[in-house]
């Protein structure tokens, strides 16, 4: 018998956007901060505290479920791996097109900066209230950094329920993560650990 932690609100995904047998809930922007902060926290963990490196390779808001409380818990782990010298590259990609790596997409290599970028689309759900891909083909990620990067318009796109004067500050420092974890260049995107360090502030 297998017993598991009972998850009342279930996954982030259906908080934010509703699970079909109901409603999208309110989430405030302390709230949203804190499953940011823990998710990160637990990420990081994982790249860098665990016995050996684990990769997760499907972070996407679906896979953070939220307990009564709205403490996050990061899961599925079905196609996670240990990160071993032997075993770095698949052929079988899997997980959700709107949160996957191009990179890991194009090469099948699997790092610590793949989770990084997917991350990064969790983050950018969390401040917009939609998902990766809305209205057709547009590019919730596309519009967020040519936004962020040409005139500093962004802001625009800021859930309703959470932008205002007080929390825009806290806003454009978690849009400042998501432009950074979503870089094309695997380099120049931060470790999980300076993803989570950013929040503590």
């Amino acid at each position: 018998m297998l017993v598991f932690e009972y998850i009342p609100k279930g996954s982030l995904h259906d908080v934010l956007h509703g699970n079909g047998n109901g409603a999208k809930q309110n989430l405030t922007l302390e709230k949203r901060l804190a499953v940011a902060i823990g998710s990160a926290e637990a990420l990081d963990y994982m790249h860098s505290s665990a016995s050996q490196k684990i990769l997760h390779g499907d972070v996407k808001s679906g896979n953070i479920l939220l307990d009564d409380c709205f403490v996050p818990k990061v899961s599925d782990f079905g196609i996670s791996r240990l990160m071993t010298i032997e075993k770095d590259h698949t052929n079988k990609i899997i997980g959700d097109i709107g949160y996957i790596d191009p990179v890991y997409l194009a090469t099948g290599i699997l790092t610590e900066k793949s989770d990084v970028y997917s991350f990064g689309v969790v983050l950018l759900e969390l401040i917009t209230g939609k998902k990766p891909k809305y209205d057709g083909n547009n590019s919730l990620k596309i519009n967020f950094v040519k936004s962020y990067m040409s005139d500093s318009r962004a802001r625009e796109m800021f859930d309703d329920d959470l932008a205002s004067p007080e929390a825009n500050e806290c806003l454009d420092m978690i849009g400042k993560i998501v432009v950074q974890s979503l870089k094309e260049d695997v380099d120049e995107r931060p470790t999980m650990k300076q993803v989570w360090s950013s929040f503590i502030w």
